[in-house]
Formats: structure tokens, C-alpha cells, sequence
């Protein structure tokens, strides 16, 4: 009779076996994880040829996701339940079927065959020819005129990843104590740096501690603390210093021009004219006190007269208190946004700069609710290289079913060359995109020092309108978000506990003021 510490010889853990049970165990084990690939090869050659895999995978993507993680989160816990707890080896391999079909399920919406429908609709105003085969990059025969596009120089979802991480090799270091100034490191996404030691920085009222990188060419990287799981110590065994990686320009276009993060308050800025509290009239000498000048600034000397600058610090309802007393109860307001990524839901890939965008439209919703004529408006879509067409189309076609779509306006020759004389004045780049679209031109251009790469089509050069209030009640959940925020840093607190990045936390990773 065993004693009552002593468990059964058929549960005793696998740990505590002999060395030749373990060893067995470790052979079932990746036995059955090779039949569960094979299985699942099976099971996509079989709907592929089948024909099944485009119907489910059309139904799946007309359905919330939700709903369908949900539902495969639900089978899996399932099938773990009756594999822990059923002592039936019938059951057990049931169960194990269950997650393999529904991890082959779930692969469906990935099908070449989807996708490619999916890109014949975005692109059926145009005359190309849309082929699901796999190839890295795309390439051109000018002799046939033949040009070929691959789907990622569209839509920019490849990650530009630094050559020097193929081959440097890296020790895992448990925390930032492990690193003195002077080692090199090997940052995920920025490739070889330098650590330079631990920095605290004060930006929207708070204070923080980062891990001050440097990279070739002077630049650097200032890295949230806790984000330490993204570096490892650089470990060359060649005995001689690594070349730093170049993080290849500047990271935000507004970042050179004003090296301070975060926007400026209405104390910082001179030779503008106070309207009201947090809003400005700015001149073509309006600037901050170190010497930067804004884009509004650029604007005024292009147009010739005053332009409004607005400190989207205060907050939404400020900002909303502040437009109403410079506009007139019978003018109109519009707030405009180049690229779209202000109808963004805040899990896209390409999303940037989510809290400005937030915030302004949130106040334009308050501003519509006091009364005031206001219309918002997405100018160059896709212009900014944020938001792929689909992403931004998705959201507006989901905005239009609730009535919040307005109208559509094309860009004009005449409305094309006043843009190009802008573009020559002021600092930005995801406008000008917008005049080429309007210029004709189709394919794909790279912005922010080649990092995001733009799709230049006519969708480019249109303005879509649309109700803000009807945004921010549905698709603008960000806006929705930060609609009571007391003020920027607020703000920027209640996107990150969403789980959103925003240009804020990257300016101060990039900028030690």
C-alpha cells in the first residue's frame, strides 16, 4: 500500500521519472507535434483543393474577429479541458483534432486567392491584373512595358529590419544593471548602438526614466526603462568595435524643426496674437522663443494673411472653448486631417501619431455640440504612409453606414498647383504625395526618410468629409477615447492604458530634452 505523500506510478510527474521514461516522454511528445503539422498541412491541402478555403474565409472576414477568436479561443480551451481530463485515448486524439482544424480555420483569411480579390476591389478603377503568386519584390520589363507590384510595396507592411542583426551576436541580459556606458547593444528594430547610461526626462508633467542609446551619425534613441526586453549586450567575438547601425534620418517630421517633445504651450511662441486661451493668430514671424517656426507660420507667408495656431496641451474641452469664442456663430470650422490616420482604431501597424490627431478631433465633436457649424475632413488619404487603403476604406465604409460620410471632393488642377507652391514653403511631405496623386501619378513612394512608404493612386487626391460627432459615437474610437481628457498628458495617459503608441512616447525616446 503506498504511503500518502506517494502518488500513483501512473501520475508521477515526468520530472521526477527515470531518465529512460523522460526520454520516452519527450518522443511522444514531438511525435505527436510532428503529426499535428502534418495533419494540418493535410487538412489546408484538402480545403485549398476543395475549394472550401475562399467561401470560409470570405465569411470569416465579413465577421467581427471578435467573434471569431472568440470562437477558437473557445474550442481550444475546450479541447485542453477534455485532453487533461478524460482518460479515454479516443478522446484525448478528438481533442487534438479539434485544435489542429481549428488552427487550420483560422489560417483561411491568410489564402492568396482572398487576398488577391481583396486587392482586385481596391484596384478595380484601374487597369492592372492581379496575380496570387510569391515573389519578394516587385520588379520591371520597360522593353514589354510590364511593371509588377508586390503587396507589400503597396500597402508597406514589411518592417524595415537592420542587416546587422542577421549576423551580430547577442547575450540576454536580465535588466539595465547588467549594462555599463560604453557597451554596445543590439536594439530589436535599430540594430548595433552604443548605451550611454540612464537619463530621467520631464516631458507633459511627468517625469521618467529612459536608456539613452547612440547611433552612427550623432543620433540617438532614448528607450522606456521597462522596455529593457529589447535590447541584448552585444557579443562580437572578433575583438573589434562593432560599426553603429544608422537609424536613417530624422524619425518625425516635426521632431528637426522643434527638438522639444510634445506641443508647444502659448508662453513659448512669440510675435503671435493671443484670440483666446490656447488659441493663436500666427504671422509669418511667429515662432517659438529658440528660433522654430511652425508650419502655420510658412502658411501665413504663402497665403499672405493671418493663419490660426491652436496648443492641443489644454485639452479637449479647452481647445473646444477656445475656437468657439474666435469663430463666429455663423462661420464654419473645418478640421482636417492628411492621411486618415485620425479615423485609425489604434491596433494598426502603420499608426504613428494618434494623440494630436485624437485630441483635435475629439474637440471638434465638442465644439459640434455647442452648436457650431463644423465639418471634418480627411485630405490625402493614405498621403502620410499610416493607414493602408484598406485599413482607412474599411473605416469609412463603416462610417458611411452610419451616416457620418458627407461628401467626397477631387483634387483640381488649379487646387493642385496652389498645393505645389505650399509644399515648396513648408515642411511637409505627406501632402506633396497628395499633389502627385492629383498629378496622376500611380505606384508607390517612401516618406520619413524611408520608412513608410505611400500609395499613389486617385484615392490620393480626393477630401472625404464627414460629421465628427458621428466619428467619435463610432469608428474614431481614439478620438472617443480621450473625448474628456483634462489635458495632454491626460490624454496621452488614457491612450497608452489602451494599449496605444503614441508620437509623444516616440519623441521622447528620440529626443533627451
Amino acid at each position: 500500500m503506498s504511503s500518502p505523500t506517494e502518488l500513483p506510478r501512473a501520475y508521477v510527474p515526468v520530472g521526477r521519472s527515470s531518465v529512460e521514461a523522460r526520454a520516452q516522454f519527450i518522443t511522444r511528445t514531438y511525435n505527436h507535434l510532428m503529426g499535428s503539422i502534418v495533419l494540418f498541412t493535410l487538412l489546408e491541402v484538402w480545403l485549398f483543393t476543395s475549394g472550401l478555403a475562399e467561401p470560409i474565409a470570405a465569411a470569416m472576414m465579413s465577421s467581427s474577429w471578435l467573434l471569431v477568436l472568440g470562437g477558437f479561443m473557445l474550442v481550444t480551451w475546450l479541447a485542453t479541458h477534455a485532453a487533461q481530463t478524460s482518460e479515454s485515448k479516443p478522446a484525448q486524439y478528438a481533442a487534438l483534432f479539434a485544435v489542429v482544424l481549428a488552427y487550420a480555420l483560422l489560417a483561411e483569411p491568410v489564402d492568396p486567392a482572398v487576398e488577391a480579390e481583396r486587392l482586385r476591389f481596391l484596384l478595380k478603377d484601374l487597369q492592372v491584373e492581379v496575380f496570387p503568386e510569391g515573389i519578394s519584390r516587385g520588379f520591371a520589363v520597360p522593353q514589354l512595358k510590364i511593371l509588377v507590384i508586390q503587396e507589400n510595396e503597396i500597402f508597406g507592411r514589411k518592417k524595415r529590419i537592420p542587416r546587422s542583426l542577421a549576423a551580430a551576436k547577442t547575450q540576454v541580459i536580465d535588466s539595465f544593471v547588467d549594462l555599463a556606458p560604453g557597451d554596445f547593444v543590439v536594439h530589436l528594430h535599430y540594430g548595433i548602438g552604443l548605451f550611454q547610461g540612464i537619463e530621467r526626462i520631464r516631458a507633459a508633467g511627468h517625469e521618467r526614466d529612459y536608456i539613452s542609446l547612440a547611433y552612427d551619425g550623432g543620433e540617438k534613441v532614448f528607450l522606456p526603462i521597462e522596455q529593457v526586453n529589447l535590447i541584448q549586450r552585444y557579443a562580437g567575438s572578433d575583438g573589434h568595435a562593432p560599426r553603429l547601425d544608422k537609424l536613417g534620418g530624422v524619425t518625425w517630421e516635426r521632431l528637426p524643426i522643434d527638438p522639444r517633445p510634445g506641443p508647444r504651450s502659448t508662453d513659448e511662441i512669440v510675435d503671435a496674437t493671443e484670440l483666446a486661451p490656447g488659441v493663436l493668430e500666427a504671422s509669418p514671424r511667429t515662432r517659438t522663443a529658440e528660433g522654430a517656426v511652425f508650419a502655420e507660420s510658412h502658411m501665413s507667408r504663402v497665403l499672405g494673411e493671418p493663419t490660426l495656431l491652436v496648443d492641443v496641451g489644454l485639452g479637449t474641452e479647452r481647445v473646444a472653448a477656445g475656437l468657439a469664442e474666435v469663430v463666429p456663430d455663423t462661420g464654419l470650422v473645418v478640421f482636417v486631417d492628411v492621411g486618415g490616420d485620425v479615423l485609425g482604431h489604434g491596433t494598426e501597424p502603420g499608426l504613428a501619431s494618434p494623440l494630436c490627431d485624437a485630441v483635435m478631433l475629439a474637440a471638434a465633436t465638442l465644439l459640434q455640440r455647442r452648436g457650431r457649424r463644423v465639418l471634418a475632413a480627411v485630405f490625402g488619404p493614405c498621403c502620410d504612409g499610416e493607414l493602408t487603403p484598406e485599413e482607412l476604406l474599411g473605416q469609412v465604409a463603416r462610417l458611411a453606414a452610419e451616416g457620418g460620410v458627407i461628401g467626397v471632393d477631387a483634387i483640381t488642377s488649379d487646387m493642385a498647383a496652389e498645393l505645389e507652391r505650399a509644399v515648396h514653403e513648408v515642411p511637409t511631405e505627406a501632402s506633396a504625395q497628395a499633389v502627385r496623386c492629383a498629378r496622376g501619378e500611380i505606384g508607390t513612394a517612401t516618406i520619413r526618410a524611408g520608412r513608410r512608404t505611400v500609395p499613389l493612386s486617385p484615392l490620393g487626391a480626393t477630401t472625404i468629409y464627414f460629421d465628427a460627432d458621428r466619428a467619435v459615437n463610432g469608428v474614431a474610437r481614439l478620438a472617443r477615447l480621450v473625448l474628456e481628457a483634462a489635458d495632454l498628458a491626460h490624454a496621452q495617459e488614457l491612450l497608452a492604458a489602451a494599449g496605444v503608441r503614441t508620437e509623444l512616447e516616440y519623441e521622447l525616446e528620440r529626443s533627451p530634452q
